[in-house]
């Protein structure tokens, strides 16, 4: 990505529209994981939470940006003070990575 940027910025057309594509998969995935998060939190009990973490991984949908959103969110949890969902967000995403690795061994 660095080297496309400098690229892009000496203006190199190929590389900016490279960088136009990365961004946009980049936003389909962020948005993928923002409604993956959704699902699993409407749950409301952490049991039931993390049933929806087993099925998502069943069906190969624990992918990078959704353990990456679950860590975020555990992060401004604890700095907001709120310490229960944040242990709740781990707790999340340690059975979400447990899950992952099931699936690919």
């Amino acid at each position: 990505v660095k080297v496309l940027t400098e690229r892009a910025s000496n203006g190199e057309v190929e590389s900016q529209a490279v960088l136009d594509a990365l961004g946009v998969e980049q936003q389909k995935r962020i948005g993928a994981a923002t409604e993956a998060l959704k699902e699993v939190l409407s749950q409301g009990e952490p049991m039931r939470m993390e049933g929806a973490i087993v099925r998502m991984a069943r069906a190969g949908k624990i992918d990078e940006p959704f353990l990456l959103l679950l860590e975020a969110n555990a992060n401004q949890a604890a700095e907001a003070g709120a310490m229960g969902p944040a242990t709740l967000m781990r707790k999340l995403k340690k059975r979400a990575e447990d899950e992952k690795d099931k699936q690919t061994t």
